[in-house]
């Protein structure tokens, strides 16, 4: 018995700047059914709330879940949103990648829990402009003086795919969870790194206990390495058909692209397996 459906957003319920009217749908009629629904991404809450708004989510007082887990937003209908959950970088942490990005000669641009607030290696950089019209946030260069302004709680580093290789190394044996990132062009080694510890499966684990619901309760639709963690924790993983093979391999079902609402399709199965057995009763 499925009792609450969660979804990646990038690429599982989103494309092209829109999500799938089959998807939607789906989604509005399983919480119809009494199921509860929310979202995992790796998005802060200022980019969540207009996917929330498309997907005319009734029920606010599910928790959403951003930054890969890093942290949990309780919505308002006006958009505004308060920060249940926060788990963030140490100070310590951020001084050591940092480094590291200033040894390997990359980029990093890092959202803060603090949400008008970034920090990155270099704000005059140009190739952070990108960045701050879509976080909507005021960027600092990261330093001693600065970094008392606010508690970072997810990165994103980019540069060179050698450099990239090695920082990625040293940064994983540090015990930092890493994710591709694909947002940002001509790179094919973006990343997003988490606090040790973090990823989706901890935030959906946090919302479902406010719920009593059991890990096997729980379906999740995801797409990218970000997704792992979770497709593996909950009790029915569904791998979207535009994920890499890399992902597929750790679902339990792999379902139809986004561009083809493929969440839809199994909400929809699951909808019609859970109606047939509660009328055979």
């Amino acid at each position: 018995m499925i009792k609450m459906i969660v979804t990646d957003i990038d690429g599982t319920i989103f494309r092209n700047k829109k999500i799938h009217e089959l998807d939607k749908q789906a989604i509005l009629d399983a919480q119809a059914h009494g199921i509860f629904f929310t979202l995992a991404t790796g998005r802060s809450a200022k980019n969540i709330w207009p996917i929330a708004k498309q997907l005319e989510l009734k029920d606010l007082e599910v928790p959403i879940i951003g930054h890969n887990g890093g942290q949990i937003y309780k919505f308002n209908e006006n958009g505004t949103f308060e920060i249940i959950y926060d788990f963030n970088f140490t100070k310590e942490d951020n001084d050591t990648i940092f480094a590291l990005a200033k040894k390997y000669k990359v980029h990093i641009y890092s959202y803060c829990a603090n949400p008008d607030i970034a920090f990155v290696t270099n704000r005059r950089n140009p190739i952070f402009v990108s960045f701050r019209i879509h976080s909507k946030r005021k960027s600092y260069t990261y330093n001693q003086q600065t970094c008392a302004l606010g508690e970072i709680s997810k990165m994103i580093v980019f540069g060179k795919t050698k450099k990239m290789i090695a920082f990625r190394k040293e940064v994983e044996a540090l015990g930092f969870p890493t994710f591709s990132f694909s947002r940002v062009t001509n790179a094919k080694q973006n990343i997003e790194i988490a606090p040790r510890g973090i990823n989706k499966a901890k935030g959906i684990e946090f919302v479902a206990k406010q719920f009593n619901i059991k890990p096997e309760e729980i379906m999740f639709f995801g797409d990218g390495e970000n997704d792992i963690d979770a497709l593996k924790w909950v009790g029915t993983g569904v791998a979207m058909g535009n994920a890499k093979k890399d992902v597929q391999k750790h679902a339990d079902k792999v379902t139809d692209t986004v561009l083809n609402g493929g969440v839809s399709q199994e909400i929809n199965k699951v909808l019609k397996t859970q109606k047939k057995q509660k009328d055979s009763k």
